[in-house]
């Protein structure tokens, strides 16, 4: 199963699909997640800026510039001064004290001494333009907006928390709060002169569901805001969730989709397989249908109909050329049994038994030639054909097969005509004299009586070139395709006559082809044939 390609197909698509789904889906999630705490850091850094601007705003002022300023001081002092000239009652020092305790918290300024310091004292005048300033005292003087604390003081979840530490590490003040917060780390403790507070100074934590802004504040102080985000985290937690489902069914709609892209994918090879599937040897026609296969595999489609066909040809081929062969021994084979039997069949005369003899003779070199031929095309067909190439003149050994095919040419009357260049030619004798000897032998026995055949040996660069022409009948048009196919006959009744057994010129073919050669011919019906060889000199 894992070997299909449907399979291999559907386990790619879905590794695939999973990393995308995978990677979208933490991608998305990050980047919510990422937004969200974003927005709570903005939303806490933006408190905690208030609360310090509030801190900031709340210190005690320096006394006040200016002309109002100092006429106010001036016409404190004068009172003061106008007040202390003589004895007070207790009512007047209580409201001397009163009025300079309210002056002095105005002002922030270090009070010398006035009416009423001590009971039944008097009243020391402060020195005239001496103001020295007190240091702020955050416990006594510390006030917020209300509509800032309202922000902090809500009890609906989430609602955000402060918490304002000394310099010393102790709990100035708090606002809905949860217990036991952790004091910050020690950072920047020195407050800025300009009034907003660098963002790099303040830094973000997370305690499991309470995420927490520090921020330092004015003269030492640390500021911490902070809210829970449980909410937040249960919205995140239902994104997880819901991105895994829908994550889950993105996977089953690309895995449905991606069997039936497969099962498409497939069904072109399907076809071929059952196309290839129904092919036997008797039944050898069946094709693959092309038009169920217009893409990539077409190509693959037309090449296995183009093998289909050479198959077909070839099994063709194969049991013609056996029904062929088998009827082209039967009949030497049938004459050599026909004259044994009648030589035994009663006592002969030598001559009578000379006659049968011949007889079986000429049946059995038939024979041999006929099994001679297909051993040399069986050899070929299987590349065990081996050439024993030697130097010679082709001019001379075209001479020597002149000369043996000479009493069946006077036989006919046709007379030979040879024009012949020397050629020199590397190439193995036996099997070129064969070639020559088919050649001849064709020429003489497919033409007329009294007809002439011409042979010409010319020589050039890197070839020689062997021409035989006859005066015969010609090929037919409809038999030139298949004149060098075995067993193939123009005149069937005459070749058996003559003793031919159809192969001459397919032998011909594979031995000129095996030496690097090519055979060709040229024909005209009622005028004649011409074949040449073409051979490489080496």
């Amino acid at each position: 199963m894992f070997r299909s390609i449907r399979w291999t197909f559907l386990g790619w698509n879905t590794i695939i699909l999973l990393l995308v789904l995978c990677g979208f889906g933490a991608t998305s999630f990050q980047l919510v997640r990422h937004a969200r705490l974003e927005e709570i850091d903005a939303e806490l850094k933006g408190s905690a800026r208030v609360l310090t601007l509030a801190l900031r705003h709340g210190r005690s002022r320096r006394p006040r510039d200016g002309r109002r300023g100092r006429r106010a001081r001036a016409e404190m002092l004068e009172q003061f001064d106008a007040d202390g000239d003589g004895e007070l009652s207790r009512e007047e020092r209580a409201t001397a004290r009163a009025q300079r305790r309210q002056y002095f918290e105005e002002f922030d300024v270090e009070d010398p001494g006035g009416p009423g310091d001590q009971e039944g004292g008097s009243v020391r005048k402060p020195r005239r333009g001496t103001v020295r300033p007190r240091r702020p005292d955050f416990e006594r003087r510390m006030r917020f907006p209300e509509n800032l604390l309202r922000r902090f003081g809500g009890e609906m979840e989430g609602s955000p928390y402060f918490v304002v530490w000394k310099p010393d590490g102790e709990v100035l003040r708090e606002e809905n709060a949860p217990p036991e917060i952790p004091r910050p780390d020690d950072g920047p403790q020195e407050a800025q002169e300009p009034q907003d507070v660098p963002a790099e100074a303040s830094y973000v934590r997370q305690r499991e569901d309470l995420r927490e802004v520090i921020l330092p504040g004015p003269s030492g102080l640390r500021i911490l805001v902070g809210r829970s985000i449980q909410k937040e985290l249960d919205e995140l937690t239902q994104l997880t969730w819901m991105l895994a489902i829908s994550g889950v069914g993105v996977l089953v709609l690309g895995l449905a989709g991606g069997w039936l892209l497969a099962k498409r994918a497939i069904r072109p090879i399907e076809a071929i397989s059952t196309a290839a599937e129904s092919i036997s040897a008797s039944n050898l026609s069946q094709r693959i249908d092309i038009e169920a296969t217009k893409n990539e595999l077409g190509r693959l489609a037309e090449i296995l109909n183009t093998t289909f066909a050479r198959l077909q040809a070839a099994f063709e081929q194969q049991t013609r050329f056996t029904a062929d062969a088998s009827h082209e021994l039967r009949t030497p084979v049938s004459i050599v049994l026909a004259q044994t039997e009648l030589a035994l069949a009663k006592e002969r005369t030598g001559d009578e038994y000379r006659q049968v003899l011949e007889a079986c003779l000429r049946a059995s070199k038939r024979m041999k030639g006929l099994i001679d031929g297909l051993l040399t095309l069986a050899r070929t067909d299987a590349a065990d054909l081996k050439l024993e190439t030697r130097s010679f003149d082709l001019s001379t050994l075209v001479e020597e097969c002149t000369s043996l095919l000479a009493p069946l040419a006077e036989e006919r009357r046709i007379t030979t005509a040879l024009n012949l260049q020397p050629a020199e030619v590397t190439a193995d004798f036996d099997r070129v004299s064969q070639v020559i000897t088919n050649l001849l032998s064709n020429a003489i026995n497919y033409n007329r009586d009294g007809g002439s055949v011409q042979v010409s040996l010319t020589s050039h660069d890197h070839e020689a070139v062997l021409s035989v022409s006859d005066t015969g009948l010609g090929i037919p048009e409809k038999d030139r395709a298949g004149i060098f196919q075995r067993f193939y006959r123009v005149d069937k009744a005459r070749s058996r006559k003559l003793g031919g057994s159809g192969l001459g010129l397919a032998i011909s073919k594979v031995l000129v082809e095996a030496h690097g050669g090519t055979i060709s011919f040229t024909s005209e019906v009622d005028q004649g044939t011409t074949f040449t060889v073409q051979l490489p000199k080496k």
